[in-house]
């Protein structure tokens, strides 16, 4: 950081300057932020070494979204895709990006049982609302029937949870 000695900073919250345009700073993302952190932490290390140090530049590889269900669009070092091709590269960037093995394997099983069942139902209903539990609790619009009756399901479940806990404690 230019006027500060010994302060350090990198990722989404930092104005990092993008040597590769001059005048310009890196955008705020995770892959900014991941790359970042890669090269302050080197840094660091260099400087408790007396060694000298490595400025952050990053080179565009591309982008790649999803658009839903194995559909997305690409361009990756000026090759554009479009489509299942598209949706593919997406998730293979990344699952590359989740840390451990175990997490990896745990979501191409998750990923590979989605491909053979239907989506849950249950998670759906927040898809085209996402603000309407929160504004129905703050009162600001009054809860439709379905949501009463989910309501009534949840105290219901808590209900015969609490009781069983009665039972058991008695």
């Amino acid at each position: 950081m230019e006027g500060v000695e010994d302060a350090w900073g990198a990722g989404d919250s930092c104005a990092v300057p993008d040597l590769t345009q001059p005048g310009q700073l890196t955008g705020p993302s995770a892959q900014h932020a991941v790359r970042q952190a890669r090269r302050l932490a080197d840094n660091i290390v260099a400087s408790l070494r007396n060694e000298p140090l490595v400025d952050y530049r990053h080179k565009y590889a591309g982008s790649v979204a999803s658009l839903g269900l194995h559909k997305g669009v690409a361009q990756v070092y000026g090759i554009k895709l479009k489509g299942w091709p598209a949706w593919f590269m997406h998730r293979t960037y990344h699952l590359s990006r989740v840390p451990t093995l175990n997490r990896k394997f745990r979501v191409v099983a998750d990923w590979t049982l989605a491909l053979f069942f239907k989506r849950e139902i249950v998670s759906l209903g927040s898809i085209s609302m996402p603000f309407h539990e929160f504004e129905a609790a703050a009162g600001v619009v009054e809860a439709s029937g379905a949501d009463r009756a989910h309501e009534a399901a949840a105290r219901a479940a808590v209900g015969d949870r609490a009781s069983s806990d009665d039972r058991s404690a008695g």
